[in-house]
């Protein structure tokens, strides 16, 4: 199966997340190093991209907190999560942004979404088992090429890894791993969109915004153990 290459259908699947944890990781094998399949998924992006990037100024926002022990806060809609964040400081920041943008947080109980995503996440950070948010917005994403860095980034499954270098290879800018590693540094969905699942040359745990020890922490949740390194 993983020789074939991906149908329309399923590359719609695979783009809006409702592909189960198996068939999301045996199309990722394929189409990880299969230009054909990149080159499709590519195009179905650019006719419909997976998640916008604007809110009405009307919209309610909620934030709540996924765990004290963990520090990890989350930012959202009734529908969607805009920022899970790894400090208070960054969080913070994530609130002044939506400020600018015209948005307030509401002082009344968060909604269900938004409390099921935050447990869900819990319960990964818990016990490691497997999580994926489907609905998020990108309006704290600042380019157009952050935008596709996360959109793909987005794209790497469960328990599984993937180079800065083969995310700039996805994208048809191969030349651009250090642009895509600056990307991602300033991911405001951290976990969601699972930076932590981008390594550096030969598997080196590199540059993440909560820090190397945490990096390595998440991806051995996933069951992926790899070795503290710096470069």
């Amino acid at each position: 199966m993983t020789k074939q290459h991906l149908a329309k259908d399923k590359i719609t699947q695979l783009l809006d997340r409702s592909l189960d944890y198996k068939e999301e990781s045996t199309a990722f094998e394929h189409w990880r190093t299969c230009p054909d399949c990149q080159a499709k998924i590519r195009t179905a992006m650019g006719y419909n991209p997976p998640w916008l990037y604007n809110l009405p100024n009307h919209t309610n926002l909620w934030a709540i907190p996924v765990s004290a022990r963990w520090q990890f806060w989350i930012i959202g809609s009734k529908e969607v999560v805009l920022a899970l964040t790894f400090s208070e400081k960054a969080h913070r920041r994530q609130i002044e942004l939506l400020r600018k943008q015209g948005l307030e947080l509401a002082r009344s109980p968060a909604p269900i979404f938004l409390t099921n995503t935050a447990e869900m996440i819990y319960d990964f950070l818990e016990t490691g088992q497997p999580y994926k948010v489907t609905a998020l917005n990108f309006c704290l994403v600042s380019t157009a090429f952050a935008r596709q860095v996360l959109t793909w980034t987005g794209l790497v499954p469960f328990g599984k890894t993937t180079s800065y270098g083969q995310i700039a290879e996805w994208i048809g800018q191969p030349r651009a791993a250090r642009s895509v590693g600056g990307a991602l540094h300033s991911n405001p969905l951290g976990l969601v969109i699972p930076c932590h699942r981008v390594l550096g040359t030969n598997g080196a745990l590199v540059g993440f915004g909560g820090g190397l020890e945490m990096k390595q922490k998440l991806l051995e949740l996933e069951g992926i153990c790899p070795e503290m390194q710096t470069g």
